[in-house]
């Protein structure tokens, strides 16, 4: 722990900051999370996120630095996975060596074991990103439990402080609430799990989807390090490519 003077904190010169999704979204060495309800296409947009990062190219209009991304997929089987990249990649025609994946249905990281075989991956690929698909499948007790959650969280402070490495979160929504009106907007409170997952992360971004229509609206529910107010972005999804086209208002 270093302490500073007066003199010496305004005297400090910080390290560069790289920004890997502009506009204040993401950061090297701090975290997002992006949430919403089943079936609204959030590993959908994980993949999308990710091949935009390692091509350096604009991720809903906000630029990205080209950077190397380690996605891990602990929901879908893995041979689903493979189907879906394989058509992003086939219509996107992106073929990045800077991209890696791996699949682990069991992996937990509020225990150490599990954080260990983390680490190994991470030191082997060295990204300066990590996307995790999804948050419940990661934590071995209870995502209610305060002390479970905050041992995870605690672990992924670490991983972003001593490898450099930004952290992007894919998570739920709980059970919807519902009064006379319909469906009860909790914004950041639906998120599934401990009060902490919703005051961690540097960002959060919701997806809402009308997955009849192929519609989602992106929503900016916190963006700590925005110096201006970031608007929702309205998308149209595309199932035969995997791709999305931003929507005038």
């Amino acid at each position: 722990m270093d302490v500073l003077s007066l003199e010496q904190l305004l005297r400090w010169k910080p390290p560069a900051h790289k920004d890997v999704i502009a506009d204040g979204i993401l950061y090297a060495d701090t975290a997002m999370v992006l949430y919403g309800e089943a079936g609204s296409f959030k590993s959908m947009m994980a993949i999308h996120l990710a091949f935009c990062m390692v091509d350096g190219i604009p991720w809903l209009g906000h630029q990205t630095s080209k950077c190397k991304v380690l996605l891990g997929q602990s929901e879908i089987p893995q041979a689903m996975f493979q189907k879906r990249v394989q058509k992003y990649v086939s219509n996107h025609h992106s073929y990045s060596n800077n991209l890696y994946f791996f699949h682990d249905p069991g992996l937990k990281l509020d225990r150490t074991y599990g954080f260990g075989r983390l680490l190994s991956v991470i030191k082997l690929v060295q990204p300066d990103v990590l996307i995790l698909d999804p948050l419940y499948k990661l934590v071995s007790g209870h995502i209610e439990d305060s002390h479970d959650v905050l041992a995870l969280l605690d672990n992924m402070d670490v991983l972003k402080h001593t490898y450099h490495c930004s952290i992007i979160i894919i998570h739920h929504e709980g059970k919807s609430l519902y009064n006379q009106e319909g469906v009860i907007d909790r914004g950041a409170q639906a998120m599934m799990g401990s009060s902490y997952l919703m005051n961690w992360p540097d960002t959060r971004i919701n997806i809402t989807s009308d997955t009849y229509h192929d519609l989602s609206t992106i929503t900016y529910d916190n963006v700590r390090h925005a110096e201006t107010i970031l608007e929702p972005v309205h998308l149209k999804f595309n199932r035969s490519t995997l791709g999305w086209k931003m929507l005038e208002e």
